[in-house]
């Protein structure tokens, strides 16, 4: 979990000394886990000194809301399609600065939400195994011509940005669900 640019800032300093220690050349890849409002808000900031990012939804929900999902006196606040939370995931799409961003957490594989994370930009879903086959077949029914706006009234967006030329692609791998950027399929 990253909060701070600095945070992120530091670990990369760190891998690189230790890799400088070691003699290794090709650095693995280095991701930030965005669950802060705050992390949200500076992901330009962050992302600046990451290979890609991770979004969890359960805590950035939680930590938004200023709820708990097992806490039962302020349960009733845990919204993770609240406005402000969607909000928020935009924000992070538009200034992840080209990175690579994943959704995690469960509402990555939520049927009734996966269009309006579509919407905003989002193109890789971690989600569990058994939930590939029915994720797979929900991407592939969605008109992308006719999109709900849910997003953009959301936003303040009149397009959408998911605009793919061939819906039926979807590569699965190791419980993710990965849309390119631009469409278009990639393998099979």
């Amino acid at each position: 979990m990253v909060t701070l640019e600095r945070d992120m800032q530091q670990m990369r300093e760190l891998l690189v000394a230790v890799a400088h220690e070691m003699d290794i050349e090709n650095l693995p890849s280095l991701g930030a886990m965005i669950e802060t409002p705050a992390a949200a808000l500076t992901v330009g900031q962050i992302a600046r000194h990451a290979d890609f990012l991770s979004v969890g939804t359960n805590d950035l929900t939680q930590y938004t809301m200023v709820a708990g999902r097992d806490n039962a006196t302020v349960s009733g606040y845990y919204e993770d399609t609240h406005p402000s939370m969607l909000r928020l995931l935009g924000i992070i799409i538009a200034e992840a600065s080209g990175k690579p961003v994943t959704i995690c957490g469960e509402m990555a594989g939520r049927e009734d939400v996966i269009p309006t994370l579509l919407e905003i930009g989002f193109r890789a879903l971690s989600i569990s195994p058994p939930l590939i086959p029915t994720t797979k077949e929900l991407i592939r029914s969605i008109d992308t011509r006719n999109p709900s706006g849910r997003s953009g009234a959301i936003l303040g967006i009149t397009q959408p940005t998911f605009r793919p030329q061939n819906t039926s692609c979807i590569l699965l791998g190791g419980g993710v669900g990965f849309f390119p950027p631009d469409g278009r399929c990639t393998s099979s």
